[in-house]
């Protein structure tokens, strides 16, 4: 498939923390593009950080710009990637039963990444979800032929 699917990362990363009457906070915000590659599922992303301190008499906001960054998810590694509405919002949820799959994605929770979709996003999402289902089904009979495959074994 070679059209991209503009997602955001939702579940996003934030801290904050009160020392000594000096405040912090962190907010990150991610987006990125999500696409089927043969039989891997790529998703990338970049987004900001927002960092604001205050205490001490003084005051400081600044917005940092993230590297891009990228995630290749064997589509075979999936245990399940559903379309679902939100409320008023549809989110793309890509689950996994190996928990290094899906580990390098910074929103990853348990084996578990949401992503959001725009609402003009919504077909290609669709398209999307069932091309991934088809090249998991494709690698689940290929590995199903292999095995029927193979010589049947000696008996002695």
């Amino acid at each position: 498939m070679d059209d991209l699917l503009p997602v955001r990362l939702v579940g996003g990363v934030s801290e904050s923390s009160v020392e000594k009457g000096f405040a912090r906070a962190v907010a990150v915000s991610l987006h990125g593009v999500m696409r089927l590659e043969g039989d891997h599922l790529v998703i990338e992303w970049s987004g900001t950080r927002h960092v604001s301190e205050a205490g001490r008499g003084t005051a400081r906001s600044a917005v940092e710009q993230l590297p891009v960054s990228r995630a290749t998810i064997p589509v075979a590694s999936l245990g399940r990637v559903t379309l679902r509405r939100h409320w008023w919002r549809r989110r793309l949820e890509i689950a996994s039963a190996d928990l290094s799959a899906l580990q390098a994605i910074p929103t990853a929770r348990a084996g578990r990444v949401v992503l959001e979709i725009t609402r003009a996003d919504r077909h290609l999402a669709a398209d999307l979800v069932s091309q991934i289902e088809l090249a998991a089904a494709d690698h689940a009979l290929a590995a199903a032929e292999q095995l029927r495959a193979l010589p049947p074994r000696d008996s002695r």
